[in-house]
């Protein structure tokens, strides 16, 4: 599909659930039945949700549940509805952690969520993480590795309480250009 209008503005995170096609945008959540994503159909396919204007950062589903990283914290999505978890602003990423924590990367550190019932619901802020944490990823178990874009990357382990230890960082210096991504591969953790 292409965005001959210029409404979409910049695509960040996509993704399909029961049907319909989620786009995430720097415009907000728009939704399209993956039957009508077809370049031949003359019909604007795209609806923006109601209330999801303004940033998109990321889309995550979990037991079922849609849920959305956008610039004014965390939000689920049902339907048409899009309803805040929590305003921790900028939701980078969404990591779901053992079985009964999420885990959210933060312009400013990592929220730590817990289940409660069917949803989750704010507990409290990650020690000792602090800054725009753009990407965090499970290496095995309780070690994780987190990037902050200027910073560096950080791989540490969870205590029981979900405090970091063992932290060891790895500065921004370390690494040529001023951009660096992590990724997840059969064999561990990659830049």
């Amino acid at each position: 599909f292409f965005d001959y209008m210029g409404e979409f503005g910049t695509a960040y995170a996509a993704l399909l659930k029961d049907g319909v096609f989620y786009l995430g945008t720097n415009q907000g959540l728009y939704q399209a039945a993956w039957q009508d994503l077809n370049n031949q159909v003359v019909v604007k396919p795209f609806r923006l949700i109601p209330g999801s204007e303004g940033q998109v950062w990321s889309l995550q589903t979990i037991d079922g549940t849609l849920y959305c990283g956008h610039n004014r914290g965390l939000f689920t999505v049902r339907g048409n509805t899009f309803q805040q978890v929590n305003n921790e602003p900028g939701v980078w990423t969404i990591l779901p952690f053992q079985k009964d924590y999420l885990l959210t990367g933060n312009y400013n550190g990592i929220s730590i969520f817990r289940r409660a019932g069917n949803t989750f619901s704010f507990w409290k802020k990650m020690e000792l993480i602090l800054g725009s944490c753009n990407q965090v990823m499970i290496e095995k178990d309780n070690l994780l590795w987190v990037n902050i874009p200027k910073y560096g990357l950080i791989r540490f382990s969870l205590n029981e309480n979900l405090s970091p230890s063992e932290r060891m960082i790895f500065p921004s210096t370390l690494f040529k250009g001023n951009a660096f991504y992590l990724k997840k591969e059969d064999n561990g953790i990659h830049l």
